[in-house]
């Protein structure tokens, strides 16, 4: 497997604060700082390739370890960085006291994650009422660049499909701490392969996601920026799947539930979903409560299948008329990837349910009970390595119930078939946990 990957195209993505940020103009010490920052990125990727797993998938791994990222890159950074100070610098609400500028009281004196509140009181030491509307949106401005650099700045974005493969490198930097004149920062490199076993018989690797941490100090101020060497470098494998054994037969594997290969599905989740539906102009609205577990069954072309089984309840109301059910049953779903990285799926799905409950009508109850199977489609988008959020709206469904009088013999059926969102039908928003 080549995992040196070559010819990379790098797209540079510095977010301070919708600022634009160019690099011309740059002195011969702030384009040090860019070689300085560029130098410390490659000593992280090369003592961090040091501690790669000798063997990953039954194949011996050599390196893991991208080519330079280019030290251009960081010159958007840097200048990014002169501009802000030229914006802060010239807000005059700003005093700069004892320090050399504005922008070095800034720096010097923010505390990296702190509020709004405190910036304004112990950074800024600015009366926000003492502030016209448009000086109070130029203050915002300045301190949510700021507090952008202790949120993390993506400085490089790379991807590129290589031949089965398709890789994905982002490289962010986090202001951690300030301690007058100096900063430190921490570096993370995620690399996530994701590759197509079928296109590449002899790979043994399906897809990794891993990285490479660090931590530097510097300085940050008017007159110098500045990066030193990285200290506590690590590599760490966050996943790893490996292709098919080759001596597995269609006839095995068709017959064997094993947890998918894709490296962004988890082998089972749980999860829980609110939703809501309407009818009558919005007058009748129904609300519902869910809980569900799905469990990843087999691959399905580059996605995967999915079963399992949801619980939940609904209550729906229209002037002197409540209803409240309850449901329980099936359900399968199947998630494609819908983004390069394979990240973000489709999920198409049925399901079906056993319901039983109660209408009231102005007094007059009536229990119920029968089934109901759907289509449904949706989206999962992943927030963390193992949580998603998931969208499940319904295309058709059918319903078939049996309703019975509290107040005397007789009953009655009823059938109904539905499309897309109703009170019968709610679109639910729900959070996955896989594991």
């Amino acid at each position: 497997m080549k995992t040196t990957i070559k010819k990379l195209k790098i797209f540079v993505l510095i977010f301070l604060s919708n600022t634009l940020l160019y690099s011309q103009g740059l002195s011969k010490a702030d384009i040090q700082a860019t070689k300085e920052l560029d130098a410390a990125i490659v000593k992280m990727h090369t003592e961090g390739q040091l501690q790669i797993p000798k063997v990953i998938c039954a194949e011996p791994i050599k390196s893991l370890l991208y080519p330079s990222t280019n030290h251009f890159s960081f010159n958007y950074l840097i200048g990014g960085i002169r501009n802000y100070e030229k914006q802060v610098n010239a807000f005059e609400k700003i005093d700069k006291g004892n320090f050399a500028s504005s922008f070095d009281k800034l720096i010097q004196k923010y505390e990296p994650g702190s509020s709004y509140l405190n910036f304004l009181k112990n950074t800024a030491e600015v009366n926000l009422g003492a502030l016209n509307e448009n000086e109070k949106k130029e203050l915002r401005e300045i301190y949510s660049t700021l507090h952008s650099f202790s949120r993390g700045i993506p400085i490089v974005f790379v991807e590129e499909n290589m031949g089965a493969c398709y890789v994905e490198l982002r490289i962010i930097m986090k202001l951690t701490k300030v301690d007058s004149p100096f900063v430190y920062w921490s570096f993370a490199s995620r690399v996530v392969e994701n590759c197509n076993c079928k296109k590449d018989p002899d790979r043994k690797i399906k897809s990794l996601k891993y990285e490479y941490t660090s931590n530097a100090k510097g300085v940050l101020t008017s007159k110098k920026i500045s990066f030193e060497e990285p200290k506590n470098i690590k590599f760490e494998l966050l996943q790893e799947v490996c292709c098919p054994s080759k001596t597995e037969t269609p006839k095995e594997t068709a017959l064997e539930i094993n947890p998918t290969e894709n490296i962004s599905l988890p082998n089972q989740t749980i999860g829980g979903s609110i939703g809501a539906g309407f009818e009558q102009d919005f007058e009748e609205t129904s609300f519902c409560l869910g809980a569900e577990y799905l469990y990843n069954a087999t691959d399905v072309g580059d996605g995967a299948l999915f079963i399992g089984g949801n619980i939940g309840v609904e209550t729906t109301s229209f002037m002197d008329f409540n209803n409240t059910q309850f449901n329980i049953g099936p359900t399968v779903q199947l998630f494609s990837p819908i983004t390069p990285s394979g990240e973000t799926h489709m999920t198409n799905g049925i399901n079906g349910n056993y319901i039983f409950g109660t209408n009231d009508n102005n007094g007059s109850k009536d229990d119920f009970s029968g089934f109901n199977i759907g289509l449904n489609t949706g989206l999962n988008v992943p927030l963390s390595d193992n949580v998603s959020i998931s969208l499940i709206v319904p295309i058709v469904t059918h319903t078939s119930l049996t309703f019975t009088s509290q107040d005397g013999p007789g009953e009655f059926k009823a059938d109904e078939t539905s499309i897309l969102i109703n009170k019968n039908n709610p679109a639910k928003l729900g959070l996955r946990i896989g594991f």
